[in-house]
């Protein structure tokens, strides 16, 4: 695997919007017993579906680690694709890497391939104080894990941020969600040393009124959009 220190952008890559189409999803297997009740079943079971639900339209990768793969490969149809993975958690969407790409057939230097990933720093989402549990060390290396499989250059980054904490649109605007453990601030801070001097973040605070708002609209499209589908 390919590491590169310098910022994405100087090679020519760039986060892609939310809504662009994209070639794969990973997705981590839920077991802990101080989060997820009931030995985690009733997680399995919706991330079961949700696992199956997007295979109809991309091919989909699942990790569960030693203990849950058996379990995981069972309860999953044979086109999802289930790889022995530690992790602390399963949420990849905060502890899996940030996929950049290069659009237009564009190279830079040696680097051939169009598709890359950020390694994030990670803190369990606070911290010893204020995080969901106290080790996250499984978690620091399930990017790097992810990158690995898929052969692709990793950019490691210092700086603690969650993916799901970001949206962009794919042209140079984020937003952020300004008191979800202060990322915003750090967005603030340090975007323009991550992307490139002439990077502009739009930073727009949001209250948690509408935040909310805004994910159950999310979830309520999601599970009426797929309700009808059979799950065979």
């Amino acid at each position: 695997m390919v590491v590169i220190r310098e910022a994405p952008v100087v090679h020519g890559y760039s986060m892609p919007a939310e809504w662009e189409p994209h070639s794969q999803t990973w997705m981590g297997w839920p077991e802990r017993l101080d989060i997820w009740r009931d030995n985690a079943l009733h997680a399995q079971l919706v991330f079961t579906k949700v696992a199956i639900a997007i295979s109809k339209f991309e091919p989909v990768t699942v990790c569960a680690s030693s203990a849950q793969w058996e379990n995981a490969r069972s309860q999953l149809p044979e086109n999802v694709r289930v790889l022995e993975m530690s992790m602390n958690d399963s949420w990849f969407r905060d502890t899996g890497p940030t996929f950049v790409v290069r659009k237009n057939g564009s190279t830079h230097g040696n680097i051939k391939q169009h598709i890359a990933g950020i390694d994030w720093n990670f803190n369990g989402w606070g911290g010893v104080d204020d995080g969901c549990y106290q080790d996250w060390s499984l978690d620091l290396l399930v990017a790097r894990k992810i990158l690995g499989v898929e052969k692709l250059p990793r950019f490691p980054h210092f700086m603690i941020l969650e993916g799901g904490s970001i949206h962009v649109d794919g042209e140079g605007v984020d937003l952020a969600y300004s008191n979800f453990h202060s990322k915003a601030v750090c967005l603030k801070k340090y975007g323009k040393d991550l992307f490139s001097s002439n990077f502009e973040i739009s930073l727009t605070k949001i209250t948690s009124g509408i935040f909310f708002l805004l994910v159950l609209l999310m979830y309520v499209i999601f599970f009426f959009g797929f309700r009808d589908m059979p799950y065979h």
